[in-house]
């Protein structure tokens, strides 16, 4: 039997511009956004940086954070 992990966790990721850039599902147990981590894999960029974090309403017992990112080039 193969056991699933949960999904907790939802980032809304934004360019410093506004620009949606997609979301990212985490599951149960990750840790929240930090402000410069590095979040890889944003849209056709390889890397971006963190540079701010809200945290939103939960729904459906999932948290929810609006991410800013820098993307690298």
């Amino acid at each position: 039997m193969t056991q699933t992990q949960a999904i907790e966790t939802v980032w809304f990721v934004y360019s410093e511009d506004g620009k949606p850039l997609g979301r990212h599902f985490l599951e149960e147990g990750s840790p929240p956004p930090q402000i410069g981590d590095l979040m890889p894999n944003i849209g056709d960029r390889t890397a971006a940086v963190i540079t701010a974090v809200r945290e939103l309403a939960p729904t459906c017992a999932m948290r929810r954070f609006r991410v800013t990112v820098s993307q690298q080039h």
